[in-house]
């Protein structure tokens, strides 16, 4: 199962799949990075993908990566996720010129 989560939907709509697939289906979701992830949701998906871009503008490439993770994570290569709490707030426009150069994709990197 692969579902794109809005944060007030994450806890809603990642907790009733898990319920009726149970631990043997691999469900991965993608989302926001400022969504409010908690160790629940870490729990209940077996592959997240957050988006790196501010503006969402790399939705599609993030969606493309999580029916390889899932096979992955089927044939026994689980990921391993992490939960960590920065304590930070903030916006880091990655699409404006100078950030994007900063992640070199201006740069052929």
């Amino acid at each position: 199962m692969q579902f794109n989560l809005h944060r007030g939907l994450l806890h809603k709509y990642l907790t009733f799949p898990r319920a009726v697939v149970g631990p043997n289906c691999v469900i991965g979701v993608e989302f926001d990075p400022h969504s409010h992830l908690t160790l629940k949701h870490v729990k209940l998906a077996d592959v997240i993908v957050l988006y790196k871009e501010y503006r969402h503008t790399d939705t599609v490439a993030c969606a493309e990566d999580l029916p390889d993770m899932g096979i992955k994570t089927l044939l026994n290569m689980k990921p391993v996720m992490s939960l960590y709490d920065c304590r930070q707030i903030q916006i880091y426009r990655t699409t404006l010129p100078l950030n994007a150069q900063l992640r070199g994709s201006d740069q052929g990197i």
